[in-house]
């Protein structure tokens, strides 16, 4: 487990998920953004666990995060943490079959809002560049202090995310 909130994790980890912290507060007020986006075409390299510890590392700062599992794929960020999460897909949310309620977690001792699905999407680039995914991530900026969102790119799922967001947003 390498949560940031592990006591277990070392100092060495710690100070450096305070710099990426530091680092994304400072490009968000350059910018004027509330988005960011951790992105990466490579497997296995971090980009779950890079988004949840930012979340949590934001949260401590005593900000509010809405964290997304953009990986529709295959998503995984329900797997990370240790508390119950809300079993549905994507795509029954985005299409309004589901309610906030029934979709997004408060991160137990944190001010992170998690939306994680549990299934996979059947046309996850259909749903990452859905209007009601723009409406949600509109709605989710204008309530939370910001907004990451962690995927996988897969050919054309960076491209139709980054198109659609780019505008005041921060890649890692």
């Amino acid at each position: 487990n390498c949560s940031i909130l592990n006591k277990a994790v070392g100092f060495r980890y710690l100070e450096a998920m305070r710099s990426v912290n530091s680092r994304c507060e400072r490009e968000f007020a350059k910018h004027n953004a509330k988005v960011i986006l951790v992105t990466s075409t490579v497997k296995g390299e971090g980009k779950s666990t890079v988004a949840l510890n930012l979340a949590y590392s934001l949260s401590k700062s005593q900000h509010t995060v809405m964290l997304i599992d953009g990986n529709l794929r295959s998503p995984s960020l329900h797997k990370m943490v240790e508390q119950d999460t809300y079993d549905f897909k994507m795509d029954d949310f985005l299409a309004g079959k589901l309610k906030s309620s029934g979709a997004i977690v408060n991160l137990e001792g944190t001010r992170v809002l998690m939306i994680a699905p549990t299934i996979p999407s059947k046309d996850p680039i259909k749903q990452l560049n859905s209007e009601a995914m723009g409406n949600f991530i509109n709605n989710a900026k204008a309530k939370v202090d910001y907004v990451i969102i962690w995927n996988m790119v897969h050919r054309h799922v960076g491209n139709c995310l980054m198109r659609q967001f780019l505008q005041n947003t921060v890649m890692v």
